[in-house]
């Protein structure tokens, strides 16, 4: 193995070895990066020398000639000396992603060669050269590239598109789709570039997929997998000669670099070097010294909360943060750790010990905390704490004596009950706790529903009516029961219990989309179908008298008419609330008994209960009883009648809609959540995301008015606690910040009493209710030990809910025992994602993905501001100025879609030339993003000069600099002043001559100069400055996506005379579809259509797209002569003629559109081949400890006819048209093909408005038939009148 075991001493080396990525070569020195910053080391190894400490520097290239390092922060280019590491910024993109790939140029001209996606309004990277000296990038090719190689000591270029690294760029180890790395050649340096096809050795027919291209001497160098691992390997400049150059199993070969003698690159975290003189690879020993990822640090907690949870008496709430438990009361107190900071035993000597994470915590009837962690995992681990707070109920129940040693145990901090499960084995999704004894159900992701009781030795067990607590001061152990499963994704969900803990209500999925309410009885085991899988039902909730059980249901069909394509939809939500009468002779509880008027007042005020269902509901259990008589009561019984149950189902009278939750509170309101959507404007980047669920407004039905009143806005949630007296809401704040506050259940908040004017809302504390959780929790974190819980969190995760057990037939275990004896390396959460991002590459999946947590804080990229133009330096006597060569323009009545010069009021135009932000002038060496750093958003002065002014500005500008300047025009005024004085002191010697006298002189003077070039003041400034906003990364995305698509949109119409119709479509999600309507409206009536699928990157709504382009015209609508033209039916069709672009971009559902396009024989697909993942994925998803994702896939994809071959394969196109370097700019091949296409399909005889008949004479028949005149007829008619 080439990772050898670890014992205490390989560890320690380890550690101080760190994980090294990304090296860069040039003589005797090598840069890498390492804990997020640039290192230096000696080719032969030894210590190395730290260059910068900014946590987010990457790729490192060495310049020829060794003395500078150019790099990546965030999305710019930077640069530092090798000799003092003084670092200096290059580029002000402000987004997307960058990486150097070459140096260009000696001496002042020298240059770096970058691939960005910053620019790309589609997100593509393109390569920009970048001056050392400061100024405008230039792009350098047209079409995709992140790869440029210069012939060493020759004129020859090599550029490569797809060959960064693979781990890191959705490309999975062992890929064969089509995105591989493409290598173009131009050996002349003429450019004209030919293609180096590189076929797979080992898979005839497959192309090479290669990264990390090297250019020594006559061969080009690459790293590529094509027998199982990545090793280098070299071909020559023809193709030809295939070698390997490299033997290493298990782990890749990373990140390679070269200069003129030595290839460098990573492996395992470890720095490799490789001479080209002997070809013998060697391990460089590097030391960085001990790292810091051991030491503790502090977090905020309120930053971190997983879950909140309510005391059975509302008294006091835990918070699950960062997987600790903190319990302590809503508003003060402190903070208990419930959890202290456990680690698990490292699975071998010189592993890192991990963290125990805590997922989930419920508390039970008793008070005590039951929590889930993973310390046994897969198997499921209890922990049961002392009571910190005993509920009222339960003290009635408890002797004297018990009270005491449970709170000798509390006190004293004894340690918790743990409990193994061997019998359960997965995640649990959601713990339901008894109301009336300790017993849990615990639903999993196996699609299982298990109910848990804890027994003691002696088989003592909880029982509602007898003993409702568990003898946590005995040894116990959990007995668990499976109630019922699933076969069906997401089979079993939202359960929950009778109010006397004999019955559990759930709902389990038995059809496609239908789920069937089920009430299970626990002392017969028998199951009733309360409502059948007809429809869709969730959130069962028994009442507290238990005589109703409340639930959702989708069976309310209510359509609504799409403006846009007519369509019927059911956008606004097909919920609505419904109730069951548990008994036969039960009472409709919407319909009130008779009464008197003031008895009616009287129970609307609030004075009587009008519902008898409810009595003595409210008055139970009270707490703060001082009666020391007071003894627990049992509940009483529910009683269910099954037969004809479903006949028994009562619609609430409150309006359709979404609905979530359901919960009754104690005096009998039944409260849930009603969502609205809301439709936000489709943009290809935008704050707000459709995806995510909006706030609901949380609402109360009153069975004693018979009506839904509104508590509270802005709720995503709200659970109630076992006594049903108190309720905890989560609320979204305006930044996006949730707030949870606990008040009475059923409570409307805020009061609209007039007494509560005064209240203060917003501080938390009783009056507002919020809970009051900064500053109370402190929160201590080891990073090493929490990466090390991270990584066997995915490991468990990965055997747990991949669709494919099997791990694509590979040993998963010894694959994840190689890669956990690299942990003790890390030295960030970013190497952290790194390793993991190769360990999932191990399963060959596409959609498989691990990223780090989300910085909180907005950084200076997310600032920086834009213009939305691309300017050139125009160089002008007395200095120059940036032209506008092409202006962002984008949908100009939208600011959130439209470049910021384009807009309204503005008036600059392309060929003007932009002399001054914020009245400083611009010079060649800046930017124009340099100046507008940390500017979004942000307003600025912007003055510019009409194209048409230019030279007439230019000359003034001239006359300035040979006149001296502005200092030569102060002068001017200076040496006028006294000249004009003396005159007027000659003629009148009472007044002395003064500056303001000598003005009108010096305008006369300054006019003759400026008559000299042409140009008179009488007219105005020559140039013009205006206030614009600058614009963030999104809206020039945004803006040059729109121009992209209008203007090929112009060029399929210019090309086709008026024929055919362009539409692009970037995803198959919420963009997509507006984006495809948008277009398809407006040519869907052309005689050919082009459907452009390049970088859509896929979704979920292939099938709608599909369905509307199969739909033809049936018929015509045809109105009167001279009243509109004849339309389609239906009017949203095509003509049957269409052309599909797709390139190597194109993803997921987008492939999938692809496949189906070419089975039902709908048209051309004209392109490349796709990137080849056609993999389900959203219902596996990991949410991490610290906050970040692992994505996997949740189950394969199938296709007739391909199967499942499309999955790292990809859609092979009907005509494969690359895109080589030597494009002319503005030229798009593959659309100019799919215009060839498209015109080849049309035929004039066909796909033409039939020319249709006059309309038809309805009479026609009784004219045919009379045999009589009409004039006798008529005369008939009136004699017999």
């Amino acid at each position: 193995s080439e990772v050898a075991a670890m014992d205490a001493n390989s560890v320690q080396a380890a550690a101080t070895a760190g994980y090294i990525r990304q090296p860069s070569i040039c003589g005797a020195s090598v840069a890498f990066v390492a804990e997020e910053d640039l290192w230096t080391v000696d080719v032969a190894g030894g210590q190395a020398r730290r260059m910068t400490t900014v946590r987010g520097a990457s790729n490192p290239l060495f310049a020829p000639a060794g003395d500078l390092i150019a790099f990546a922060l965030a999305s710019d280019l930077w640069v530092l000396s090798a000799a003092d590491a003084r670092p200096r910024r290059l580029t002000w993109f402000g987004a997307g992603e960058l990486w150097p790939v070459a140096w260009a140029g000696v001496g002042d001209a020298r240059a770096v060669v970058v691939a960005s996606s910053c620019l790309d309004p589609l997100g593509r990277s393109c390569l920009y050269r970048v001056p050392l000296q400061g100024g405008e990038p230039v792009q350098l090719y047209e079409g995709e590239y992140d790869t440029i190689m210069y012939q060493p000591n020759g004129k020859g270029v090599c550029l490569g598109r797809k060959t960064y690294e693979p781990v890191m760029t959705g490309r999975w180890k062992g890929y064969r789709g089509g995105q591989h790395g493409f290598l173009w050649i131009d050996l002349e340096g003429s450019g004209s570039f030919t293609s180096l096809a590189l076929e797979d050795p080992f898979a005839t027919g497959n192309s090479l997929n290669l990264a990390c291209p090297m250019w020594h001497e006559g061969r080009i160098w690459f790293a590529a997998d094509p027998d199982g691992s990545s090793n280098l390997w070299s071909v020559s400049v023809q193709g030809t000669d295939l070698q390997k150059h490299t033997a290493h199993d298990l782990f890749d070969v990373r990140n390679a670099k070269c200069d003129s003698q030595r290839a460098v690159y990573s492996h395992a975290g470890d720095l490799w070097q490789m001479s080209f003189e002997n070809r013998v690879a060697q391990r460089v020993p590097v030391q960085l010294g001990f790292p810091t990822s051991h030491i503790p640090r502090g977090i905020k907690a309120e930053d971190c909360i997983e879950d909140i949870v309510l005391h059975p008496d509302g008294n006091m709430v835990s918070c699950l943060c960062r997987g600790q438990i903190f319990e302590m009361g809503p508003w003060e107190g402190p903070a208990v750790p419930m959890t202290t900071q456990r680690i698990a035993d490292p699975p071998a000597p010189g592993y890192v010990r991990r963290t125990v994470r805590c997922s989930a915590m419920e508390y039970l009837f008793s008070g005590r905390l039951l929590s889930i962690s993973d310390e046994q995992a897969p198997r499921i681990s209890f922990t049961i704490q002392p009571t910190a707070c005993m509920p009222d109920a339960l003290e009635l129940k408890m002797d004297k004596a018990k009270q005491w040693i449970s709170m000798f145990m509390t006190e004293l901090g004894m340690t918790p009950i743990q409990i193994v499960l061997d019998e359960l084995i997965g995640n649990v999704l959601s713990i339901v706790p008894s109301p009336v004894h300790d017993a849990v159900l615990l639903l999993t992701a196996r699609n299982e529903l298990w109910l848990v009781e804890f027994v003691c030795d002696n088989g003592d067990k909880p029982s509602p009516q007898t003993n409702p607590c568990a003898n946590f001061e005995a040894l116990l152990h959990a007995e668990p029961k499976l109630l019922d499963r699933s076969e069906w994704e997401e089979g079993i969900y939202e359960a929950c219990w009778s109010p006397d803990g004999e019955w559990v209500a759930y709902c389990r999925k038995d059809s496609k989309r239908g789920s069937s309410l089920v009430l299970l009885s626990l002392e017969t085991n028998e199951k009733t179908i309360a409502a059948d899988s007809t429809f869709e039902n969730f959130a069962p909730c028994f009442d507290p008298a238990g005589m109703y059980l409340t639930f959702f249901s989708s069976r309310t069909f209510a359509p609504l008419e799409d403006e846009i394509t007519a369509d019927l939809n059911f956008s606004h939500g097909s919920h609505a609330p419904y109730l069951i009468l548990l008994q036969r002779n039960g009472r409709n509880p919407f319909k009130r008994m008779p009464m008197s008027p003031a008895d009616l007042q009287e129970m609307e005020d609030g004075g009587m209960d009008s519902q008898e269902d409810f009595e003595g509901t409210s008055e139970s259990n009270e707490s703060g009883s001082d009666d020391s008589e007071a003894r627990y009561e049992p509940p009483s019984r529910v009683h269910i009648d099954s037969e004809g149950i479903e006949s028994r189902i009562i619609q609430f009278p409150v309006q359709a809609g979404k609905y979530e939750g359901g919960g009754w509170t104690l005096d009998g309101k039944f409260l849930y959540l009603r969502t609205i959507d809301k439709a936000y404007p489709a943009r290809m980047h935008s704050e707000d995301d459709p995806e995510n669920d909006p706030p609901g407004v949380l609402l109360a039905y009153s069975f004693q008015n018979l009506k839904e009143e509104q508590l509270m806005t802005n709720v995503t949630s709200f659970q109630l606690d076992l006594q049903a007296r108190n309720m905890l809401v989560c609320t979204e704040e305006d930044d996006d910040v949730d707030a949870y506050y606990v008040l009475v259940a059923g409570q409307k908040h805020p009061p609209q009493n007039d007494d509560d004017e005064d209240l203060d809302l917003d501080t938390p504390g009783p009056q507002s209710g919020k809970i009051h959780i900064e500053d109370r929790v402190t929160l201590e974190v080891v990073p090493a030990e929490e990466w090390a819980h991270i990584f066997e969190d995915v490991v468990q995760h990965v055997k747990e809910s991949l669709f494919d057990q099997a791990c694509g037939g590979i040993d998963w275990d010894a694959t994840c025992n190689r890669y956990r004896q690299v942990l003790p390396r890390l030295r960030s959460r970013g190497e952290l994602t790194d390793l993991l991002s190769e360990l999932l590459a191990e399963l060959g999946l596409s959609h498989v993905s691990c990223s780090g947590p989300e910085d909180t804080e907005a950084s200076a990229e997310e600032k920086q501001g834009h213009l939305g133009v691309c300017a050139s330096w125009i160089p002008l006597e007395g200095g120059g100025a940036y032209r506008v060569d092409k202006l962002l323009r984008g949908d100009v009545w939208d600011v959130q879609s439209s470049g910021p010069l384009a807009r309204a009021g503005v008036g600059i135009k392309e060929g003007d030339a932009i002399i001054a932000l914020n009245r400083c002038r611009v010079c060649e060496d800046t930017s124009l993003e340099q100046m507008l750093a940390n500017s979004f958003p942000q307003e600025v002065f912007l003055t510019y000069v009409p194209a048409e002014n230019l030279e007439s500005f230019a000359a003034v500008q001239g006359l300035l600099a040979r006149s001296g300047g502005i200092d030569g025009f102060r002068k001017l005024g200076s040496t006028q002043a006294p000249t004009a004085a003396k005159k007027l002191k000659n003629k009148k010697k009472k007044k002395k001559g003064t500056r303001k006298d000598a003005l009108p002189d010096m305008e006369k003077t300054l006019s003759a100069m400026l008559r000299q070039v042409n140009v008179d003041t009488n007219e105005g400034p020559l140039w013009r400055t205006v206030r614009v906003n600058t614009a963030g990364e999104a809206v020039r995305r945004n803006a040059g996506l729109r121009d992209l698509v209008e203007s090929n949109g112009r060029k399929v119409l210019g090309a086709t005379s008026q024929r055919v119709g362009y539409i692009y479509v970037p995803d198959c999600e919420h963009l997509g579809f507006a984006e495809f309507y948008r277009y398809f409206i407006r040519d869907c009536y052309r005689d050919a259509l082009i459907v452009d699928l390049r970088c859509n990157s896929g979704g979920f709504a292939s099938e709608l797209f599909l369905k509307q382009l199969r739909a033809q015209p049936v018929g015509w609508s045809v109105p009167r002569p001279g009243r509109g033209r004849p339309m389609p039916c239906p009017e949203l069709g095509t003509n049957g003629r269409l052309v599909l672009l797709v390139d190597e971009n194109t993803c997921s559902d987008g492939e999938a559109w692809a496949e189906t396009f070419r089975q039902l024989g709908l048209g051309k697909i004209v392109g490349m081949r796709t990137w080849g993942g056609v993999i389900s994925t959203g219902g596996a998803d990991l949410e991490l400890l610290d906050g970040g994702v692992v994505s996997l896939p949740d189950s394969h994809y199938f296709l007739h006819g391909p199967g499942y071959t499309l999955e790292n394969r990809g859609v092979q196109p009907d005509c494969v048209v690359e895109w080589p370097p030597d494009t002319p700019k503005g030229h798009d091949p593959q659309l100019a093909e799919a215009v060839k296409q498209a015109l080849q399909m049309l035929d004039t005889a066909d796909h033409q408005q039939p020319q249709l008949p006059p309309f038809p004479r309805t009479r026609l028949h009784r004219q045919l038939g009379r045999t009589q005149p009409i004039d006798e007829a008529l005369q008939s008619l009136s004699l017999g009148e």
